[in-house]
């Protein structure tokens, strides 16, 4: 597909087209995309939404068909766009098409998606816990949370994936030296050729 021919297709899911079989012709022609190349698009998609006169919409409904369908390439990603936007003025809008995300995904994927959850929630609140530390004991007060707390196993990379993570290296994670002292994690994966 031309790339003229597709922003002109995108444009018609601007703010400005409310009517709805404008809308829903636009999404048909989204039906053409593979996966990966709909992967491309779903951040702008998922922006989208915003424009959408009502909760329920083709373009949602065309989106959480695709995402249930590839979970892997699009269920994922599609996941965690929507839970960006929790914190937004939109938040209504992108929590049901969640939970209707989680209604029909599969049980694995729901139980994969849980683990991600829970696996940055532990993070995020180590690297809280971890900055209140002087600069010379945050590596140290990092390996001993991490080595404590109960952190998932064998789980996708919420970037991508299609990378699946073994364990945290703890050994190999330390505490930059900022004022918000990001914390660098070392993973070993499931791939036992790839470096942590």
């Amino acid at each position: 597909m031309c790339t003229s021919s597709l922003t002109m297709k995108f444009q018609l899911l601007d703010a400005k087209y409310s009517d709805t079989k404008v809308r829903e012709y636009a999404v048909n022609c989204l039906h053409k995309f593979s996966d990966e190349e709909l992967k491309l698009y779903l951040l702008q998609l998922m922006q989208v939404l915003k424009y959408e006169p009502h909760h329920y919409s083709a373009l949602a409904q065309f989106l959480l068909d695709r995402a249930c369908r590839s979970e892997v390439t699009l269920g994922v990603a599609f996941f965690w766009y929507l839970h960006a936007e929790l914190d937004s003025e939109y938040r209504e809008r992108f929590a049901l098409i969640m939970e209707a995300f989680l209604m029909h995904c599969s049980e694995r994927q729901r139980e994969e998606i849980f683990k991600q959850l829970e696996l940055i929630k532990k993070l995020k609140e180590i690297s809280i816990e971890v900055k209140e530390y002087p600069k010379d004991k945050r590596r140290e007060e990092l390996i001993k949370r991490l080595t404590s707390s109960i952190v998932p196993r064998d789980f996708q990379l919420p970037l991508d994936p299609t990378i699946i993570v073994k364990r945290i290296d703890v050994e190999g994670c330390r505490v930059f030296d900022s004022a918000q002292a990001p914390v660098m994690l070392s993973l070993v994966l499931e791939d036992s050729c790839a470096d942590p």
